[in-house]
């Protein structure tokens, strides 16, 4: 298991090469009838930037126990602000 600063130095390799991008602006969704789940908006550097998830692990990922994490986290956020 790696340690907190390989996987932090690993963050910072990835996003240097632009290979670890961030979605800033979601401008569309769309779910295919081939099981496809597609997020499209644009990255941190204005780039158009789309995700492509499996329908059924996408629903299975982000169940009620994820969203409360993620409004949580948010919350705490703000606050801390």
């Amino acid at each position: 298991m790696p340690t907190k600063k390989q996987l932090e130095q690993e963050i910072e390799l990835l996003k240097e090469e632009k290979q670890l991008r961030s979605m800033h602006t979601i401008i569309s969704s769309h779910a295919t009838k081939d099981g496809e789940f597609y997020l499209s908006g644009t990255d941190e550097y204005g780039e158009d930037l789309t995700i492509v998830f499996s329908s059924y692990n996408f629903l299975m990922w982000i169940d009620d126990s994820t969203i409360e994490n993620i409004k949580e986290n948010l919350i705490e956020q703000i606050n801390n602000k």
